[in-house]
């Protein structure tokens, strides 16, 4: 049978057998390209080698199609990182096989396959792997597919470009569950996972990592104009980098409550600087204030990992002072993030860049009327 063939009654099955990855399959345009060794996907198509295709059975095809849509449902195709792509695509293999070995699809031969990493994270598996010579090795000499059944790669090169990916899925799943539900055949986790994101409890760093990205997705910004046509009497915005935000300011609120808090010190520094890494910020000011500002560092991705968040301060707490200064030194960032826990003495004026309150220990009837501006993330 030829390969359009196969894969039109492959596609078939899936959408009357597996109702949700028949629905998400029918979601994704399938296109021949025969400079790939097997199949792939970055999210919108599955791209698939017209003679692998046709060296398949009918069974072990649906497998792979299967296999394909299940790394966009688990969005692996937007998830990578700073992480080696062939290394994460063997993590990722070792994430969705063992799902479908589960229920009831036989694997394919040349498949990676191992039991001990059934119901892992992709990231779990990437960290698990990295230990391992054998993989690590056989990852170095990978030319195209390792494990036979299909790559992923990334759905963009920009982090807005990812976020909309993953936006576009998240809506798609929604869509598969309730097609599925309906067949009463939903995947274990995927109803759970749309009532949470209908209703969802997001936890803190994932709601500042959107915030910065809703920042990315505009293409000017008015807060610094163009000086070479303000000359010209002219005055319009400056452009925003089209993968990230060229300039930011991380302010620690250090005044004596923070110390009592190592661990969200530590998760906010792995957070900012997971920033950096991806290039979701370029340029990072992060600055220590209680009633003045105590200690002003520059970094970049150059700087990262960021070994150790310190705490230089101990005051109390003001936060105008944090404002003046990025006034006095012509900073002009995109986004201004400040972790506190919003005791203290607020800027009458909002400045003229977006600003995310990071609040934690903090009573939102204290500071409902002080605050006016900015928006707020509650640590919980």
């Amino acid at each position: 049978m030829q390969a359009d063939k196969k894969i039109q009654v492959s596609r078939g099955q899936c959408l009357m057998d597996e109702p949700f990855v028949g629905t998400l399959l029918c979601r994704l345009i399938i296109k021949e390209r025969n400079d790939i060794p097997t199949m792939a996907t970055e999210g919108k198509h599955i791209f698939y080698n017209r003679e692998f295709v046709e060296s398949l059975s009918l069974d072990d095809l649906k497998f792979v199609m299967m296999h394909e849509v299940y790394h966009c449902a688990f969005f692996h195709h937007t998830r990578r990182g700073y992480r080696d792509p062939k290394l994460w695509n063997i993590a990722g293999d070792y994430a969705i096989n063992p799902i479908l070995v589960n229920s009831g699809r036989r694997m394919l031969k040349s498949g990676l396959y191992d039991k001990k990493y059934d119901g892992w994270s992709a990231e779990k598996i990437y960290d698990d792997i990295l230990d391992n010579a054998e993989i690590v090795e056989m990852a170095g000499n990978m030319e195209g597919d390792c494990g036979g059944t299909g790559i992923f790669v990334d759905a963009s090169e920009t982090e807005a470009g990812r976020a909309e990916s993953e936006a576009d899925w998240n809506q798609r799943i929604v869509a598969a569950v309730e097609s599925a539900k309906m067949r009463g055949n939903v995947p274990g986790g995927f109803e759970d996972y749309v009532k949470e994101f209908l209703d969802p409890k997001v936890p803190w760093h994932d709601k500042l990592r959107q915030y910065a990205r809703d920042q990315v997705k505009s293409d000017y910004n008015w807060t610094r104009p163009m000086k070479k046509m303000i000359a010209e009497g002219v005055y319009l915005p400056s452009e925003q980098p089209e993968d990230g935000i060229s300039k930011a300011v991380v302010i620690k609120d250090t005044s004596g409550s923070i110390t009592h808090y190592p661990e969200l010190l530590q998760q906010f520094g792995g957070e900012i600087s997971s920033m950096l890494e991806e290039g979701l910020i370029e340029e990072m000011y992060v600055l220590d204030v209680d009633t003045e500002v105590q200690g002003v560092q520059i970094l970049t991705k150059e700087d990262t990992p960021l070994t150790e968040l310190g705490v230089n301060g101990g005051g109390g707490t003001a936060f105008e002072p944090a404002f003046d200064w990025v006034e006095e030194n012509n900073i002009y960032p995109s986004l201004l993030i400040y972790l506190t826990d919003m005791y203290g003495s607020f800027p009458t004026e909002p400045p003229n860049y977006p600003v995310i309150w990071v609040a934690y220990d903090s009573s939102p009837e204290y500071y409902r009327d002080k605050c006016t501006f900015g928006d707020i993330i509650e640590v919980s």
